[in-house]
């Protein structure tokens, strides 16, 4: 019996001067189908190219495939376009701004089939951007419209390999919609509302000063932060750009390699921090310390622990030479990130206690309250509840005077971790809703899908199933667009814990699945373990006896090389469950 395929056409709309994107866009599209097929759904790409000539303005015939299309993507670089017809005849100052806006209504229109508008805005040199041109211009003042209105997802990538990385993740989405409509299931509606863009006026430019140079670029610089903070990330950008064309001083290079890093534009930010590198040639072995530390948090990102291990070692030996208590501990409690990451939770400890030594000789707050936080978080992961409170109490007390939004946050979402588990469920909620608050109330997106997700798991102790589903699924979203993998797969797996509880074992496995699939692709294999043992559960519950033997033997083996039976409870109790399913406690035991 043939079986039912749900096409999607995919629109890409863009102007010239991105043929290489265009056509990695097409390639994504069709090697996502090899998935999308066996889940009954077919992507189809559409654009300008595969329009058929015929009478009329050959932008009438490219929209009337546009209103057919189910999802639109919009690609902009350094140029805006051409008119879309003869002067006059559209309205419209370019094709791509007439295909945009067309979109746009098919979007806020419930009788289209539009279901989602995607902006992909690839990165512009820092020369182009200190002096835009016409064209140039029109693309940052619609960036601009984007970002005021907060309406639509878009983002800026640095590497056709970031794009694509974007566009699968997007894609991925949207079959994990169709998986939900298959299944008869309505996916909750995104937290963005379908409302029509609104332009800003002006641009925020810094003030002009008759400084010196270094003063002025200080001016500029802290204008370019406070830009950022409050969301107008393109005029924070060009006031950067200008910055490091002008001054070409190592602060300006690192403050804007920081933004960057924030934008994970990675490509870009290692640029920007090895010219830091380069500068402190002349500029002072302090700049050279401070591009190793950041050059190590990009290694850091990218999960190459030794590079960033390196780096960490190199700044550290330059800072005790030259004394620098702050950039002492810096190195310490970064490289006390790096044993984490490797799971050496004992030399985790033992640099953040170092670390924690040399920010209180200092005298230095900020580094005592980042200090205690970072030791919390381990005495949380080690089981010692008492400790973890105390130590993140004192974080949270030091953020506070400090007046640091930011590092309140963190505090107070360690504490609510602690909370939940000492089992006490309203402080617990309490703390994580004001993680949330803080964290919405800075733009920090990826801490916002924390948040969500930590509720998530406190409402599934609760029972509260369905405020648990609702929280996990803007966890989801909210993911998503920050693009960190292991968040999706963090939601992916409490999501199947919640699902599981409802009852629903089909959903559920395909949640663990999915998270298995991206930890796998990750390398981390404590958490491939935990998706084995959860999967395990749920195909003992489907009464398949012999494939979750097999899962729970995986599990095992994994604890076994990742934690050197540090879990034994767990392994205890996977061998009482294979002893119950016919095997000896020999055969469980091995």
């Amino acid at each position: 019996m043939p079986s039912r395929i749900t096409g999607y056409r995919v629109f890409i709309a863009s102007p010239g001067g991105l043929m290489q994107e265009r056509n990695a866009f097409r390639r994504v599209i069709l090697e996502a189908n090899d998935d999308a097929v066996f889940r009954r759904a077919l992507f189809i790409p559409v654009g300008w190219e595969d329009t058929l000539g015929g009478v009329g303005r050959p932008q009438g015939l490219i929209n009337q495939d546009l209103r057919e299309c189910d999802y639109f993507v919009l690609l902009l670089w350094d140029r805006w376009g051409t008119p879309s017809g003869r002067e006059g005849e559209s309205g419209y100052t370019s094709g791509t701004e007439e295909e945009f806006r067309m979109a746009l209504q098919c979007f806020n229109d419930s009788t289209h089939p539009l279901r989602q508008l995607v902006v992909f805005f690839k990165a512009v040199s820092p020369d182009k951007l200190s002096d835009p041109g016409p064209q140039l211009q029109r693309v940052l003042e619609f960036k601009r419209e984007l970002e005021a209105s907060k309406g639509l997802l878009f983002h800026t990538f640095d590497e056709i390999d970031a794009f694509e990385a974007l566009l699968r993740r997007h894609i991925a989405k949207w079959l994990r919609d169709h998986d939900h409509e298959e299944c008869g299931q309505t996916e909750l509606p995104p937290s963005t509302t379908r409302t029509l863009l609104a332009s800003i006026d002006g641009v925020a430019t810094p003030k002009a000063s008759n400084s010196k140079a270094s003063g002025e670029l200080q001016e500029f610089l802290d204008d370019a932060e406070r830009l950022a903070d409050q969301g107008f990330l393109t005029d924070a950008e060009a006031i950067y750009a200008r910055c490091i064309t002008k001054y070409r001083d190592p602060d300006a290079f690192n403050r804007y390699g920081v933004f960057l890093l924030r934008s994970h534009r990675l490509q870009q930010a290692e640029v920007m921090f090895q010219q830091v590198e380069a500068l402190a040639e002349t500029s002072g072995e302090k700049w050279l310390s401070t591009a190793l530390i950041n050059r190590g948090l990009l290694a850091r990102i990218k999960l190459d622990l030794a590079s960033a291990e390196s780096f960490y070692f190199r700044a550290l030996e330059i800072d005790r030479k030259l004394g620098r208590e702050r950039g002492i501990a810096a190195a310490l409690w970064n490289l006390g990130a790096v044993a984490q990451s490797r799971g050496d939770l004992k030399l985790a400890k033992d640099y953040h206690l170092e670390a924690l030594e040399v920010a209180e000789r200092a005298q230095w707050l900020k580094g005592v309250a980042t200090q205690h936080c970072h030791l919390g978080l381990l005495y949380l992961k080690e089981g010692d509840l008492v400790r973890a409170e105390s130590t993140l109490s004192k974080a949270l007390d030091c953020e506070q005077r400090l007046g640091r939004l930011e590092g309140v946050a963190d505090a107070c979402s360690g504490l609510g971790l602690v909370f939940q588990s000492l089992g006490e469920l309203e402080k617990s909620e309490a703390m994580h809703k004001r993680a949330l608050m803080l964290n919405e109330q800075l733009g920090r997106l990826a801490a916002v899908g924390d948040q969500y997700a930590d509720l998530g798991i406190v409402y599934l102790k609760r029972g509260a199933l369905a405020e648990a589903e609702l929280a996990l699924r803007k966890a989801m979203e909210v993911s998503e667009r920050s693009g960190r993998d292991s968040a999706i797969a963090n939601v992916h797996n409490c999501l199947g814990l919640v699902l599981k509880e409802k009852g629903d074992l089909a959903a559920a496995e395909k949640m663990h699945f999915t998270a298995l699939r991206i930890y796998e692709r990750l390398g981390l294999r404590d958490y491939q373990a935990d998706q084995h043992s959860h999967l395990g559960s749920i195909l003992e519950a489907k009464g398949r006896i012999s494939d979750a033997l097999d899962s729970w033997r995986t599990a095992a083996k994994l604890y076994k090389d990742v934690h050197q039976n540090s879990k034994a409870e767990l392994l205890d109790c996977w061998a009482i469950a294979l002893t119950g399913h016919g095997l000896t406690s020999t055969e469980a035991a091995s």
